[in-house]
């Protein structure tokens, strides 16, 4: 039966589509005009008031040079000079008076003032009547008696005047001083308007009195107004000596740009202050024209474009139904229909491999029918996973469960026979299987089309998120374009559960007890598919590596539940991973790879000396096999690097190693490997090693090529702390490499097998022996290759090679055999990294071919050099 059709159809939404993205770009083109306008019109009236504050200053300093003009001519007229002596003596106010108002109409000053020598004033015009007063203390008058000269800004009385002091002298000396002023008003304030278009008020005192103004009084009765509610502003310019401020302010429903600065006296303190504003709605008239034009441009042409998009949605859709019709059908398991070849271009195409399609359908059903018949006459098998379950001692253990539902396993396809559906629940339970084995943990127990898995130790709930990503990954997706695949739900929760072997009658299994489980399996009843549901306290455990994602999940309460629940996507698990730098080992899509090789009788299950129980073969090399152990004595996982009896049998080359290794045992770096031990156990030499369970450098470059730029500064960085400490030390490596990086769950290097370490300096002549090579050739230095002595500078140029596999994702040097790859390094130079990535940053480019310089000393002395040099590099 053809399911009903979900949501609008595809005309339906092409129509839709179309009129969001018009609409779309017509509100982000308005939406750009006004942020544009915004940002223009108040640049340019902060260029107005700068130009404004910029001439007031230029005409302030022109009236002090005026000023002082008129003043110095006055106080230099011999006849003038003997007048206010013959005055000042007789202390006659009046004749003073009538000199200088005699001249300030013929002159144009509006204040003078004459002090005595001591500062007391004889005479001034503008308060004609004033009795002898003490001015010594006032700035203007202080200043001219200690410098000979004065200017600035005279409070007097509400007014503000701009005014110049000078001394009067005669053979015997300074008989007394004359000061001369231009009042500010609103003459003034309408010149720097005029000027510049900017409105101007000069303010006295902190209070803020206006004393000129450009506006009429009632509007500059406005603007000091809002200027006195902006709290503490006019004090801190006039009172507190700040410099000038801008505020924005609304005055009458209309937005103005204000700045506000002080006016110092000659003493340079504060005693008023000057307003200059501009409109900021003035200045956005022009854009907000264009905006409403544009508005109603683009309302005109919307409902144009959507009436031609309703046409083209039409008939655009029409063939497309007829695709839809016959892929229902065909997810009904209905494989013999076919689409007429009708249509023409992409349509037309598209039914033709729909129809190869049903083709290769109706064949796959075929065939899962007749092994449908075989698999019914074969012996069920059974798995042997090591111990039986009734052999398992009852204990308590913290664990990380994993719940994974096949919801699509719940609900059975229509017309689908049971045969297929167990081929594909022992499918996706492999899957599963894998991706949680492949990240260290176990399958606890199988419940229909649920699974339920523990994952124990360190990092338990990244293996854990990382399990559930693989698997979201791998049955996430159809495997065509038929299938009816719906993305598992899956659950995480933590805490300590109680575990052991249970039996009934002959059969047993292994069973959990405890609220982690209960608490699981509430979470997959919340969670839907394709999703990952979190308990708290796993949410809580893996809270660092959200915030260095800056992913924040919200708690949210449960359908069913009363209890928080955390809810997060595949694509926010990838997220977490990218911008952390998190690198979890997940499953490989590509083949297998086979054993490694082991030493005869050491194997998985062998136990060494009583003391180390082996688990697992890590790799193998030129020295010896590498094994996962279990240190009974620590009760620790540890790596044993066993020695191979050639390598063993050496008796010099053993003892240098255990020289070498005490050296490797004082680096204590979080990005080196640590050494734990040389020894002997049932006859074979030993090394033992910390344990990190992750993968190399050199499978990471093998699945991925030149890494994400991101990355491998990350990776780079910690390569060269790692060796910078190791350097610090006096210490060479030797052998730097891909297969000497390792990598764990958390993105965290360490850098390992210092078995060919060795001190900057030789303990004694002879250690290597001629003829030998230590090394991997495609990591050697060229002094290395010629048998010369190697230093710092040997590991810096085998990191070089490193970095630039790393930022390219190839090797400088390539060869048909060895010999090629070491004639390379001696003789040519390193091809352009740019060659291999474009986009390489030229400082970064010039730092590799650095590292890979011919001589020793064109390179960076150490690890600690190429490290510091990388930081500049990449910013």
């Amino acid at each position: 039966m053809t399911e009903p059709r979900q949501g609008a159809s595809l005309g339906t939404r092409i129509f839709l589509g179309t009129a969001l993205i018009l609409l779309a770009v017509l509100v982000a083109a308005v939406a750009v005009i006004s942020v544009l306008g915004e940002r223009i019109a108040t640049r340019e009236a902060g260029d107005r008031i700068a130009a404004s504050a910029a001439l007031r200053v230029a005409s302030q300093q022109q009236h002090f040079q005026q000023l002082g003009l008129l003043a110095e001519i006055m106080a230099g007229k011999p006849e003038f000079k003997a007048y206010l002596i013959d005055a000042l003596a007789a202390g006659d106010r009046l004749s003073i008076l009538d000199q200088l108002q005699e001249r300030s109409l013929e002159l144009g000053y509006d204040l003078a003032l004459v002090v005595d020598a001591a500062g007391r004033l004889a005479a001034r015009t503008d308060q004609p009547d004033a009795p002898a007063a003490d001015l010594s203390a006032r700035p203007l008058i202080r200043r001219v008696r200690s410098e000979f000269e004065a200017a600035g800004i005279w409070p007097e009385r509400g007014r503000l005047y701009e005014a110049v002091a000078v001394p009067m002298a005669v053979n015997d000396g300074i008989f007394g001083f004359l000061a001369l002023g231009y009042e500010i008003s609103d003459v003034r304030a309408l010149e720097v308007k005029r000027s510049t278009g900017s409105e101007t008020i000069f303010l006295s005192g902190a209070e803020g009195s206006a004393v000129a103004s450009s506006l009429t009084p009632q509007e500059t009765e406005r603007v000091v107004g809002a200027l006195r509610g902006e709290g503490t502003l006019l004090a801190s310019v006039v009172g507190g000596g700040e410099a000038a401020v801008q505020r924005e302010l609304r005055l009458g429903g209309e937005r103005w740009l204000a700045q506000v600065a002080p006016l110092a006296d000659a003493g340079k303190e504060a005693v008023g202050a000057v307003v200059t504003l501009v409109s900021l709605d003035r200045a956005l008239e022009g854009y907000t024209r264009i905006r409403d034009v544009l508005l109603a441009v683009g309302a005109g042409a919307l409902l144009a474009a959507l009436g031609l998009s309703f046409l083209l949605a039409r008939r655009v859709s029409r063939p497309i139904g007829e695709l839809v019709r016959a892929t229902a059908a065909a997810r009904e398991g209905r494989y013999d229909v076919t689409i007429p070849p009708g249509g023409s271009g992409e349509v037309r195409t598209l039914a033709q491999s729909f129809n190869s399609l049903l083709a290769e359908l109706r064949e796959r059903r075929d065939m899962a029918e007749y092994v449908e018949k075989l698999a019914r006459n074969l012996p069920e098998s059974t798995a042997a996973a090591g111990p039986a379950a009734s052999e398992e001692p009852p204990g308590s253990r913290d664990l990380a469960l994993v719940g994974v539902e096949l919801r699509e396993l719940a609900r059975p396809r229509t017309g689908e026979r049971a045969g297929p559906a167990f081929d594909r629940l022992t499918s996706q339970l492999r899957a599963v299987a894998a991706a949680i084995g492949a990240q260290g943990g176990r399958v606890e127990a199988i419940h229909g089309h649920r699974v339920v898995a523990g994952f124990s130790g360190p990092s338990r709930c990244d293996r854990a998120l990382a399990a559930v990503s693989d698997v979201l990954r791998l049955l996430g997706a159809p495997e065509n374009a038929f299938d009816e695949a719906e993305a598992p739900a899956t659950a995480i929760a933590t805490g300590a559960m109680a575990t052991g072997a249970v039996s009934w009658g002959d059969e047993g299994a292994r069973a959990l007890l405890g609220f982690p489980l209960q608490q699981l399996e509430a979470l997959l009843r919340e969670a839907g598919p394709g999703e990952i549901a979190l308990a708290p306290e796993a949410y809580a455990e893996l809270g660092d590596a959200f915030a260095r994602a800056g992913l924040e999940l919200p708690p949210r309460r449960g359908l069913l539940s009363t209890r928080a629940l955390y809810l997060m996507s595949a694509a926010e698990v990838s997220r977490v991973e990218e911008v952390t730098g998190r690198m979890l080992t997940h499953l490989s899509t590509g083949p297998e790879a086979g054993a490694h090789a082991t030493l005869a009788g050491i194997g998985p299950g062998s136990l060494l000396g009583s003391r180390f129980e082996i688990v697992s073969v890590l790799g193998s090399g030129g020295m010896g096999v590498v094994y996962k152990a279990r240190d009974r004595e620590l009760d620790d996982l540890v790596a044993l690097k066993m020695l191979k009896s050639e390598v063993a049998g050496d008796a010099a080359l053993v003892a240098r190693l255990k020289t070498e290794l005490k050296l490797a045992r004082r680096i204590t770096h979080p990005n080196v490997l640590r050494t734990f031990d040389f020894g002997e156990i049932d006859g074979r030499q030993f090394i033992s090693m910390e344990y990190v369970r992750g993968i190399t450098l050199r499978d990471m470059l093998e699945q991925s090529g030149r890494l994400p730029f991101s990355a491998a500064v990350w990776l780079a960085r910690q390569l060269l702390a790692g060796l910078a400490a190791a350097h610090a030390l006096e210490i060479l490596h030797r052998d730097i490499k891909p297969e000497n990086v390792l990598l764990d769950s958390a993105g965290n290097l360490k850098l390992m097998d210092f078995g060919l370490a060795r001190p900057v300096r030789r303990l004694e002549p002879g250690q290597t022996r001629e003829g030998w090579l230590i090394g991997t050739p495609h990591y050697l230095a060229p002094e290395q290759i010629q048998g010369r002595e190697p230093d710092r500078r040997c590991d810096v140029y085998a990191c070089g090679v490193v970095l630039y596999e790393l930022f390219t994702g190839a090797l400088p040097f390539a060869g048909a055999s060895p010999l090629d790859v070491l004639t390379r390094h001696l003789h040519e130079p390193p091809p352009p990294p740019r060659e291999r990535w474009p986009e390489i940053p030229p400082a970064l480019e010039e730092l590799l071919l650095a590292s890979l310089a011919k001589e020793p000393a064109a390179r960076p002395r150490d690890a600690a050099e190429l490290l510091s040099r990388l930081e500049r590099a990449v910013g």
